[in-house]
């Protein structure tokens, strides 16, 4: 049923796209508005003609050139590091810095398994790239906030209960810990090994101890969210499963990498709304309990971004793990069954998320079913991303509506980040700790802008592939 629905939503993308070519009284460029750049035209009509097939996005050559609004970026980076941060929002602000700043240190753009690889050559690559300074020293900070369970980036005040509060938010600095241990030498070979005694990779074992053998798992070995007592939250896929697939490709670890997908199958089975469900059908509930029983059945629109970003995060490793070859990376029939898995569920998620879009906002309402709930520029900057990075590493599984969503969001909230660090224009964003109250601005908001900025500019890139495209071309999507 979500592959009819898939098929549906593209034939009449394809129909409304060909309708827009021939009549002589639309708009086939659409500029940009007010602060960003009013070169960028989003020609549907060369996309249509250009596209490999009938409903997929333009190859990248085709792709129109989507210019960043740098004012944005620095503005949101600053209010960031101006702002106090939990563990999550720790993790997710690494992970903008990452893809912004350092893209080549990022999964979606290294250079292919090579760089991951703790020998003397490798290291030779790494260094002829930028140096992730910033990604280093967010990691340290993360370290250094490690409390007794494993924690990264959770003890800030000694107040905090140990047998409380979330169990995998933190595994979301994970990542970052562990790119800053190969950079500085703490990762060594052969194996890619952890030292133990070396603050950041003792940091990173001893999360991923945690993470591994010290959280309570449900039905399945499902790993919970929470500390005292099994929960299943849509933000967990952000959280927990990216984290275990940069431990396995950063240690070449199979097992870990393994887990990685195992638990994002977990996952999404729990939360996932079944055929049948009406509205909520194909998208991720909130809140949900080891007996089934949902704390928030709501299909909260973050969640959906949250999801959507991991799954990919997830993909891009197991994708960067296999053996390095001339397409980017040759991978075990086990681990492409697998990217190939989770990129289908990735592009299903979307296209239950895309179909309640408001066009007339260009923004989701922050439950996305329900349109009598605010409209949240928070989710609807991490879907966008999504978006675009899906579009970008497995076009054929995209849709140029999705695309054209994803910029829609793009240009109307990007430009009216005020000099506050607030939004303007009436924009509203949802309260991080709050899932229904609207508010001004948020961490996770900035970082979701930044994290859609990066990957805008990936789909627009052009010249050669980079070896997680090619990796994934190769596997016949």
């Amino acid at each position: 049923m979500v592959n009819a629905r898939r098929t549906t939503l593209a034939k009449a993308a394809v129909a409304i796209l060909s309708l827009c070519a021939a009549s002589s009284s639309l708009v086939n460029a659409v500029p940009l508005d007010g602060d960003i750049s009013t070169d960028l035209q989003f020609d549907i009509r060369q996309q249509q003609q250009q596209s490999p097939r009938p409903g997929s996005p333009p190859a990248a050559a085709a792709r129109p050139r989507l210019q960043n609004n740098q004012s944005f970026i620095d503005l949101a980076i600053r209010t960031i590091h101006a702002s106090q941060r939990a563990a999550w929002e720790q993790g997710v602000t690494v992970q903008a810095i990452l893809e912004w700043q350092y893209p080549e240190w990022s999964t979606y753009e290294a250079s292919g398994p090579a760089h991951f690889v703790a020998t003397e050559a490798a290291a030779r690559g790494r260094r002829k790239t930028t140096d992730p300074q910033d990604v280093v020293l967010q990691a340290l900070r993360s370290v250094v906030a490690q409390d007794k369970n494993g924690r990264l980036a959770a003890y800030v005040t000694a107040d905090e209960d140990p047998n409380t509060g979330s169990s995998l938010d933190s595994a979301s600095n994970l990542e970052s810990v562990l790119l800053a241990a190969l950079q500085s030498g703490e990762i060594t070979a052969p194996g890619n090994t952890l030292n133990p005694t070396s603050p950041l990779s003792s940091g990173a074992l001893l999360a991923w101890d945690f993470i591994t053998n010290r959280v309570m798992r449900g039905a399945g070995g499902i790993i919970s969210q929470r500390m005292d007592q099994l929960q299943y939250w849509s933000d967990m896929l952000y959280m927990g499963p990216p984290a275990m697939a940069g431990y396995g490709l950063y240690t070449q670890s199979p097992e870990a990498l393994q887990l990685a997908y195992d638990q994002a199958k977990l996952d999404l089975a729990k939360l996932t709304y079944p055929e049948g469900s009406g509205s909520k059908t194909g998208l991720m509930g909130h809140i949900r309990f080891e007996n089934d029983t949902w704390a928030d059945p709501a299909v909260w629109l973050t969640g959906q971004g949250w999801t959507t970003l991991g799954n990919l995060r997830v993909v891009a490793a197991l994708a960067q793990s296999g053996e390095p070859s001339r397409q980017g990376a040759t991978l075990s029939n086990t681990t492409a069954s697998q990217v190939v898995d989770l990129l289908r569920d990735t592009a299903d998620l979307l296209e239950a998320t895309h179909a309640t879009f408001d066009p007339e906002e260009s923004l989701w309402h922050n439950y996305v079913d329900n349109s009598t709930t605010f409209h949240d520029i928070s989710g609807s900057l991490a879907v966008a991303a999504a978006t675009y990075r899906l579009a970008t590493i497995a076009p054929s599984l995209s849709q140029p509506a999705w695309v054209q969503n994803a910029e829609a969001v793009y240009r109307r909230v990007i430009p009216h980040l005020k000099p506050n660090g607030q939004f303007g224009d009436g924009l509203q964003c949802v309260n991080a700790l709050d899932f229904g109250t609207p508010g001004f601005t948020s961490v996770e908001a900035l970082s979701f802008g930044v994290l859609l900025e990066a990957a805008r500019r990936g789909y627009s890139k052009r010249g050669p592939a980079t070896a997680l495209v090619r990796t994934i071309r190769a596997l016949g999507l």
